[in-house]
């Protein structure tokens, strides 16, 4: 049985009413995830999830459960967890105990290690809300890529100062930029362009799907938010004319 779940997509109380289904069918007796409740530990990041909480975490898993059939673990905007606590969490992952469940919520599922999403069931929720919300930005994105593309090192310069006016604004760019681009490099679809522009090539696609995962990491490293969006935008290809 599957005990382990990484879930994207939807709002927090989506995927808690998917976690709930989940466990209404494979658990006699499951914690409610709405209350307080000695069975159900959860995560709730400030700024990170380090080693310390995972360590908690661990010690919750060692008890057996103290009202229900099962311990449930819910941890929220999991893709806070440092690359050291994702390391401490593989373990339990991989070898989770018997009457657990460890459910990890999230929007970013790239900031995740392959060792942990091989070890974890991907569940995507579709939400109506956030499916327009998803398109509207994918446009938005499609937009400021079409102009990057035909930009001079100039003119990226001074849009990167447009993009780039708080941490936050520079991370949702990243997030966006990389669904467009997974999604462009899976479909293979075009840019809408005129005669004068060509299409981007699958490496040249990869090779930007780097250049911004790399821009999450300098972010993730407090490097100055506006020399990382101004030196992503400075490696994405030029489109020839």
């Amino acid at each position: 049985m599957i005990r382990c779940q990484l879930l994207t997509g939807g709002t927090d109380k989506e995927k808690l009413k998917k976690i709930g289904k989940f466990l209404e069918k494979h658990t006699n007796s499951a914690p409610s995830l709405f209350e307080p409740n000695p069975d159900l530990f959860s995560l709730f990041p400030e700024k990170s999830i380090g080693i310390l909480e995972i360590k908690k975490l661990i010690s919750f898993l060692s008890r057996k459960p103290f009202s229900k059939d099962v311990k449930v673990v819910l941890i929220f905007e999991a893709d806070k967890l440092t690359i050291p606590a994702q390391n401490a969490l593989l373990k339990t992952l991989e070898e989770p105990p018997k009457d657990s469940f460890i459910f990890l919520l999230t929007d970013r599922s790239f900031a995740f290690l392959p060792t942990i999403l091989s070890r974890v069931e991907s569940v995507k929720i579709v939400s109506k809300q956030k499916s327009k919300s998803n398109l509207k930005q994918q446009d938005k994105v499609k937009e400021i890529l079409k102009q990057v593309l035909n930009q001079t090192p100039g003119e990226r310069i001074a849009l990167s100062l447009e993009l780039a006016k708080s941490k936050n604004d520079v991370e949702k760019l990243c997030t966006n930029l990389l669904t467009f681009l997974r999604i462009f490099l899976r479909k293979r679809l075009e840019l809408e362009s005129n005669d004068s522009e060509k299409n981007l090539s699958l490496i040249q696609i990869n090779k930007m799907i780097k250049d911004v995962e790399n821009a999450r990491k300098m972010l993730d490293a407090n490097v100055n938010f506006h020399l990382v969006v101004e030196d992503m935008l400075l490696n994405f290809p030029k489109l020839e004319k």
